[in-house]
Order: C-alpha cells, then structure tokens, then sequence
C-alpha cells in the first residue's frame, strides 16, 4: 500500500454492508469520478452494472480474481484493521482529502458502530461523509457550514462544547449533558451551522 496514484473526484468508496436502495446513496455512486471498493463489496457492485476503480482488502469476502479488476488491485492483509479503516488508511496516504462512504451500515450492529465512530479517526485531516438509505453522517472538529431544508431531523454526538446556528434547540458553547441530548433537532431553514472544539457527529436525515 505504498503507490501514490491521481483520481478523480468525486471520490466514493462502496464498504461490504447492504447495497444502497435509496435515491442519494445510489446517485452518489452513479456520479462518482473515482469508485473504491472495499474487498466484497465489488461484487456488489459489479452485480449492479458499475466498475469498480480499486479494490482494496485483504480478500476474504469476494469471489472476485485480480485478473477480474480492470482497475487497481490493493492487497491489504492486516487482520487488525476493518476492510475500511484499510480503505481510509490507504485515501489518507494517497493525500486524497474528500471521499463519501456508501453500504457502511444495517449489516451488522456492530460493524455500524465501528464505522461511524472510524471517521471520526481522519478529523481534520479527511473530509468524511457516510451516506445511508436513512441520512447523511459527517464528524467535525471546528466550524462547519450544512446545506439543509426547513424540518429536516439534525442530530449532534459529541462531547465537545458546541454552538449552533439555524436549529430549533441551539446550542450556545455548551456541552451536550448526555448521549441523547443533541439527538432529534430540527433545521430552521436551508443552512445551518456547527461549530465544536472536539468531533462531533452531524447526523442529517433525508428527506422523506
């Protein structure tokens, strides 16, 4: 996992849980300059009719050969790391700063977890966004500014102090006093904005 190579943004990377069946996932495929996928999950997607640019694993979950990839081929054997965490490892080193993430939750619990908690690892270095058939997720240490609609379901999980502009409930440089505290806001109008000393997931629902 050495090679420094160029792509083409944007960049989305397709992990191993269910296949997206949601508008906005599957429109983020569709419009990707550059797909990553994350071992098993190329065969998904070639199953769907698109092409994967690199496959990245350790490859104990695809029926795919290197000789089947018209793209790179990424051996990643470290059994101490998710396909993933291997995936963002190797964007990071690339020094590729935006990618959108599809098919990393309702698999399994446990994996969910782990990957939403995972970008959270890349703040500030990586701008992160997992995109599910339920909502938009990203982690922030900072200022950061959210295209929105008015109603839109907002959720903050932090432990940080927090300032909020354009929600029902703002914060004012406080601290969410417990796990569930910034969970079910509501967006005001078409932006709005936090800001945190510490990551913060932003979780942003779509609209139904």
């Amino acid at each position: 996992m050495s090679e420094i190579h160029l792509f083409t943004e944007p960049i989305v990377i397709a992990a191993n849980g269910p296949f997206p069946t949601h508008t906005i996932p599957l429109k983020a495929m569709d419009e990707s300059g550059t797909l990553i996928c994350t071992d098993g999950s190329a065969d998904k997607i070639l199953d769907s009719g698109n092409e994967p640019h690199v496959i990245i694993g350790d490859e104990d979950s695809t029926h795919l050969n290197p000789s089947d990839c018209k793209g790179l081929w990424i051996s990643a054997p470290d059994q101490n790391k998710t396909d993933l965490h291997k995936t963002l490892d190797w964007c990071s080193m690339n020094n590729i700063k935006t990618v959108t993430i599809v098919g990393a939750t309702g698999d399994r619990d446990d994996q969910t977890q782990a990957n939403i908690s995972l970008i959270g690892r890349f703040v500030p270095e990586m701008n992160i966004t997992i995109i599910t058939d339920v909502s938009t997720i990203s982690c922030h240490n900072g200022n950061a500014g959210f295209i929105s609609f008015k109603g839109q379901t907002v959720s903050l999980i932090g432990s940080g102090t927090i300032t909020t502009q354009g929600l029902k409930f703002e914060l004012d440089n406080q601290k969410l006093e417990h796990i569930t505290h910034g969970v079910s806001n509501r967006a005001e109008g078409t932006q709005f904005e936090v800001e945190s000393d510490e990551p913060v997931w932003v979780f942003r629902a779509h609209p139904e």
